[in-house]
């Protein structure tokens, strides 16, 4: 039996070790990316987005431009991410709903209680800026709007 140079465990492999540790690392660093998109979207439900800044986000989260910028290439980005993961969400928790209703008149009313029960600022944030705020970037010839656009 080999024991780890790096914690001084005693392990049939010294590797075991380094892979613990290469999983701890990528774990720290999806937690870092899920922290750093809540305080994002707390603070663009706030103050919306064009009022958030990059540093606005980092001091909120407690990390670097650096570490921000690893995980979202820029504010576009990471409110592109905020919309689709908001929306997947969303979807989800409407398919589940819906298929406890049968007719398209139940799963209106259904869908309009669904709507008026998410939070008033983030739901004109999430729902209505997105729309303008691709508008926006795509008249101005960003690139991820652009590619968004020929989706919808």
């Amino acid at each position: 039996m080999a024991v780890c140079v790096e914690c001084s465990q005693k392990n049939v492999w010294n590797r075991i070790c380094k892979l613990k540790e290469q999983n701890k690392g990528r774990y720290e660093g999806e937690q870092t990316k899920k922290n750093i998109a809540d305080k994002a979207k707390t603070l663009f439900s706030r103050r919306r987005y064009a009022a958030t800044s990059i540093r606005d986000i980092c001091d909120a989260a407690g990390c670097s431009k650096g570490n921000l910028y690893y995980h979202f290439k820029s504010k576009e980005d990471l409110f592109l991410y905020l919309e689709e993961q908001t929306f997947s969400e969303w979807w989800d928790q409407l398919d589940t709903i819906f298929s406890q209703y049968e007719s398209f008149t139940e799963k209106l009313y259904v869908f309009g209680d669904f709507i008026s029960g998410i939070e008033r600022p983030l739901r004109e944030s999430l729902l209505l800026n997105p729309l303008k705020m691709l508008k926006s970037l795509y008249l101005k010839g960003s690139p991820i709007a652009s590619a968004k656009m020929k989706i919808y």
